[in-house]
């Protein structure tokens, strides 16, 4: 059976928009006709809520989507308390669709401002009025869109994950796809001096000069995120000291993620603490447990592998593990049953895959190196659920060593200690 297209509705007719009907619990899609594209839409509307999320995509998989709207993070739904609109960015569907895309659909349009229209009217249609109970929210090119949205919201607010505020300063195959496709090759200096509040939203919220709450949550382990990002927005807080104030960094660290936002779990738990009733007050994030052990290791290993005794049941990527040695250690991995170690920009690192019983013993991969300094810690981190305890679920660990003459070695850890930090460090 085919699904049925959803309803269009030209962005200006007043008389359309009198003939929605948002049903209640049931994710509803609607696109939006503007004069130069059509803006994909998926509505819900929660019982007794009283704030409205705005949720903007990132970048899209294209292999997966075929250029049709995709609705990131809509799965989430029923975890999350306000009504919610989810917004496809129409430059990522269609024919000449981009993973990337910013809202830019050609050199002449935007698609913000008419999709900040459409905010609104949906807005009112679920009873919600007033800006101050509008949050909008988005991770990487979707916190640029949300920070976009924000600029034309006055008294709205922004929660944003590793966001992107000045996408000509993304990385250069995404860039170089968009400057080509939409704004005739134009380099990304002369993008910048044309286009200056289309290319860096920090720009635009200094141009509007209101009142905007920004809470930016930073993954201090993104390179990118913090020698790019980071600096755009503190030279922009320095200039623009009125504004600052309601500017909020949120600094945590997540060695493996990178780039990548924040899991389901904390993400959802930020989310639920918005509308603030004060928008200066501080968020909170959860605790995350996680154990750090650490070897002394012989000059003459070469080649060990970490083995865990559980005490506790887990499942399947309830925890990851990460390896990191003193002096940056060269490094190398084995596949072990279609596995390896991943390398990220603090070490190695791998996902605990399975469900594997209490009492059982988990080998991860063997990893090589010719040195790897004196000192090695592995930490076992909880996964996309900050209420995983591994504390609770490890009972031991120890390397599996093998030494440079060839004898078997087994080294207990040296220090067995549990982190129990807030995650959230606000400037």
């Amino acid at each position: 059976m085919s699904i049925p297209p959803p309803p269009t509705v030209p962005l200006g007719n007043d008389k359309a928009w009198q003939s929605i009907a948002i049903p209640l619990e049931t994710p509803y899609r609607i696109d939006i006709k503007t004069t130069s594209v059509t803006i994909p839409l998926l509505i819900v509307r929660r019982v007794n809520a009283h704030g409205l999320m705005i949720m903007s995509n990132g970048a899209v998989d294209l292999e997966k989507t075929h250029g049709d709207p995709i609705f990131q993070r809509s799965s989430w739904w029923k975890d999350i308390s306000q009504h919610q609109l989810y917004i496809c960015d129409p430059g990522t569907t269609g024919n000449n669709a981009l993973s990337l895309s910013w809202g830019q659909i050609n050199e002449d349009y935007w698609f913000i401002p008419d999709a900040s229209d459409a905010v609104k009217i949906i807005s009112s249609l679920l009873g919600v009025v007033s800006p101050e109970n509008r949050t909008y929210f988005g991770s990487s090119a979707g916190g640029f869109l949300s920070i976009a949205l924000l600029a034309h919201d006055a008294g709205a607010s922004a929660l944003v994950n590793n966001a992107q505020f000045d996408w000509t300063k993304w990385m250069a195959g995404g860039v170089n796809k968009i400057r080509h496709a939409r704004f005739s090759g134009k380099l990304p200096k002369t993008l910048r001096e044309e286009y200056p509040t289309r290319t860096n939203v920090l720009r635009l919220l200094s141009h509007k000069n209101q009142v905007s709450p920004i809470h930016y949550c930073l993954n201090t382990a993104s390179r990118h995120d913090t020698s790019v990002d980071l600096p755009e927005i503190n030279n922009f807080r320095e200039k623009n000291t009125d504004l600052s104030k309601y500017i909020q960094i949120h600094a945590y660290r997540d060695p493996v993620a990178g780039h990548n936002p924040l899991g389901k779990a904390q993400t959802v738990n930020l989310i639920n603490q918005f509308p603030l009733e004060d928008p200066n007050r501080k968020i909170t994030f959860p605790h995350m447990n996680s154990i750090t052990a650490e070897f002394d290791i012989p000059s003459s290993v070469n080649s060990f592998r970490p083995a865990i005794r559980l005490s506790k049941d887990i499942k399947s990527r309830e925890i990851v593990g990460l390896i990191t040695g003193s002096g940056n250690p060269n490094l190398t991995s084995d596949h072990v049953d279609g596995y390896k170690w991943s390398a990220g920009l603090n070490g190695f690192y791998r996902y605990i895959n399975g469900e594997h019983s209490a009492g059982s013993i988990l080998y991860l991969p063997r990893l090589h190196t010719k040195h790897i300094g004196n000192r090695l810690s592995l930490q076992l981190i909880p996964w996309g659920n900050p209420n995983s305890t591994p504390d609770q679920s490890v009972d031991n660990v120890v390397l599996d060593s093998i030494a440079r003459p060839g004898n078997l070695l087994i080294f207990a850890s040296k220090l067995l200690r549990v982190n129990n930090e807030a995650w959230e460090v606000s400037s």
